[in-house]
């Protein structure tokens, strides 16, 4: 079926391709007055380039493929673009910035606003870009206080895409496929979620963040098949009453993201699985966030579920691995974990959760697997929440002498377990863990970026450090400034490693950069000397 998709997605952009060697141009305003008046004028496959300024238009597309790209110089952050806002137009809360897309459209350097007038908007519009049926590529666009971003019933995908203080939903694809590449999100006031999409997803180094309003609503919602939700920064931010993530499907992977300086009124993340499948919570930092109980909402860092067939069997199964829980505070039932299910929890640490009179892991009766982890300082570490027995060997409870239970391990110094728990054997050291027990060091004031080796022949590595969590991007520039190849671009916690290879490129001094694309700001540069 993947093989399938593949070939269905090269024929469409091939044909696209081919198309667009043939399209013809219509600039805004010199040829037509108007984006709409040049939306009228072109053939499927031509472009409309547009040129910085304030357009006072809701553009409604042809049942056809096009291109729309503002015609300034690519820059990064909120550079000027030319602006699309309907709120001087009648009527101002019922209308979008763009509608009715068809067909294969690219959309490039526009800004789409939705000024004072078009707030409170019409439920039943959408106030940024509806998509009707296209296959929609948007790049480098702002978004800019909009009641909903974009809306699609199909795949859409977003590059280096800027949105402001998104009203209602930044993104609703609710069975659609979304793919996010380097985007930066705020959403605020959110109804129902910030963020929704469906099976094949894809978001990868975006930032998520905004004050939420205190409904029963998501930050971020994926949910179907085959998703991947990779290299991301959430926070900081949140406030619904609801999870602030949420995870469903057969299968899926959540995996290196930062999840940091949120406050949620229930779990900072839900997961829904489902049957005959797997999802995969894998090495995400969870540090600093504060979880904020309410009446019939359990609070916890991460909740992890299960499902059942027919005959009231589970039958679905979540690996949580190589993840860190850290310096968070809340949890009116469990401040780290809360399991149901024969689920594995393996390799991860908890550290300095408070309140200290609050499990930090308890499970409802589902019989996981609690191995390899490390629990530190955080008073209380694991419990069966109705006392049936529950496997926790081979862990590091804090201390040498093992965990305390005041029947079991009276003399045991590291955080406390309770009755039910199998905990013996345990871990007497932590060199069972590639990962420190030591907590990580500070964050630099500033950012700074180092090369070694220095000079080099051909590899060196460079080691980018942030004072915060952010979307940074590292380029390379020769000895006349001109940029010769961007090396890496992405969400950064704190520190980032990135290689380069330099068997196609001569000897001499080169500058390294680190820079911050939506501040549009350096942030370090260093040299380096290739020697051949």
């Amino acid at each position: 079926m993947q093989s399938v998709n593949r070939k269905l997605i090269t024929h469409r952009w091939s044909r696209f391709l081919f198309t667009a060697c043939y399209a013809g141009i219509i600039r805004v305003p010199s040829e037509q007055a108007t984006i709409q008046a040049a939306l009228d004028a072109i053939a499927e496959g031509d472009s409309i380039l547009v040129t910085n300024g304030l357009y006072a238009e809701e553009l409604t597309a042809p049942v056809f493929g096009f291109s729309l790209i503002g015609d300034v110089a690519p820059d990064t952050g909120l550079y000027l673009r030319p602006i699309v806002d309907p709120s001087a137009l009648d009527s101002p809360t019922t209308r979008s910035c763009l509608k009715n897309l068809h067909g294969d459209v690219v959309i490039e350097k526009m800004w789409f606003k939705n000024g004072a007038a078009m707030h409170p908007h019409d439920n039943n519009s959408v106030g940024g870009v509806r998509n009707s049926a296209a296959n929609l590529v948007i790049r480098d666009c702002v978004f800019d206080s909009t009641y909903r971003g974009v809306v699609s019933p199909f795949l859409v995908t977003l590059e280096r895409c800027i949105f402001r203080a998104s009203k209602r939903n930044c993104i609703y694809m609710a069975n659609a496929t979304l793919r996010a590449f380097d985007c930066d999100f705020e959403c605020i006031e959110t109804d129902w979620s910030a963020i929704i999409c469906g099976s094949g997803t894809v978001v990868e180094g975006c930032h998520l963040h905004g004050e939420m309003g205190t409904n029963w609503d998501w930050w971020f919602v994926v949910g179907g098949e085959g998703w991947s939700v990779r290299n991301n920064v959430f926070g900081p931010g949140g406030g619904s009453r609801g999870a602030l993530i949420l995870v469903v499907g057969p299968d899926g992977v959540f995996e290196d993201n930062l999840i940091q300086g949120c406050i949620a009124r229930g779990a900072l993340m839900d997961t829904r699985p489902q049957c005959d499948g797997l999802i995969e919570i894998r090495n995400n930092r969870f540090i600093d966030n504060v979880i904020q109980g309410e009446e019939f909402s359990g609070t916890m860092c991460l909740n992890v579920n299960e499902q059942y067939d027919d005959s009231m069997r589970p039958c679905s199964e979540l690996l949580v691995t190589g993840n860190e829980f850290i310096g968070n505070v809340g949890g009116s039932i469990a401040k780290g974990i809360l399991n149901t299910g024969h689920n594995i929890i393996m390799r991860n640490t908890f550290r300095d959760l408070l309140p200290l009179d609050q499990w930090t892991l308890q499970d409802v009766g589902g019989d996981p697997l609690i191995r390899d982890n490390m629990f530190i300082g955080n008073g209380k570490a694991v419990e069966p929440m109705w006392g049936s027995p529950i496997n926790a060997e081979n862990n590091w409870w804090g201390d040498a002498s093992g965990p305390f239970n005041p029947n079991s391990n009276p003399l045991g110094q590291g955080d406390e377990v309770g009755d039910g728990v199998d905990f013996d054997p345990w871990y007497t050291d932590t060199l069972f863990f590639t990962a420190s027990p030591e907590p990580r060091p500070p964050l630099p004031e500033s950012a700074s970026i180092l090369a070694y080796p220095n000079p080099f022949n051909p590899v060196v590595t460079f080691k980018l450090n942030v004072p915060r969590a952010m979307i940074a991007r590292i380029e390379l520039f020769d000895v006349t400034g001109r940029r010769v190849k961007e090396l890496w671009s992405g969400a950064v916690a704190d520190r980032k490693m990135v290689t380069w290879q330099a068997d196609d490129f001569a000897s001499g001094l080169y500058f390294v950069r680190a820079w911050d694309p939506l501040g549009n700001r350096p942030l370090a540069m260093a040299k380096v000397v290739l020697l051949k």
